[in-house]
């Protein structure tokens, strides 16, 4: 094999150096203008100033088919995502968004429940626990109980980047409320 001329090797460095930090600059970017976005959005939902007369707010829903059941959303959910899985009868669905997988660089995403996972069981207790429906956390919709649990892994706040810390925080606490709206999909 030809060795390469120090000139040349240094060259090579150095271009890759550049396209290197080209990607993180554009990255970083991405990320900004998706903060920034969020940023609005929490904005838009906050107290409108005095004397200004509210818009309505517009609500997309989550229908998961799995289990019968609708939730109202508001804006900054639109883009939410689910993943289901049944393993030995235990129903669990696990929540995420779009543009939390994308900021977080795929880490976030609904199979690791990133906003929380929603579980459905038709016993009332569930690994020492006892669930006791209050239609906020616990909904017994036909046979099942319903109910959410917040994010354990790795998109929990603290354990990810603070770039997408604030995204997910928001986003967590925006399902959080949203989850008290769940009804059957009959309703």
């Amino acid at each position: 094999m030809p060795r390469l001329s120090k000139p040349l090797l240094l060259a090579a460095v150095a271009l890759a150096v550049v396209i290197i930090a080209a990607f993180g600059y554009h990255q970083s970017k991405r990320i900004l203008a998706l903060e920034a976005s969020a940023a609005r959005d929490a904005q838009a939902s906050a107290s409108p100033a005095p004397g200004a007369i509210p818009s309505p707010t517009s609500y997309h829903y989550l229908d998961v088919k799995e289990f019968g059941v609708k939730i109202k959303l508001p804006d900054n959910l639109k883009d939410v995502t689910y993943q289901y899985s049944n393993a030995d009868g235990h129903e669990v669905v696990g929540i995420s968004t779009e543009s939390l997988a994308f900021v977080s660089g795929g880490t976030c995403n609904a199979k690791s429940a990133a906003l929380g996972s929603i579980s459905r069981s038709k016993r009332p207790n569930i690994g020492g626990t006892t669930l006791h429906v209050d239609d906020q956390h616990v909904f017994k919709i036909g046979d099942y109980y319903v109910y959410y649990m917040t994010p354990q892994g790795d998109c929990h706040p603290g354990y990810i980047s603070d770039d997408v810390d604030g995204l997910v925080q928001g986003q967590q606490g925006s399902f959080a409320s949203a989850f008290e709206t769940l009804r059957s999909d009959n309703d």
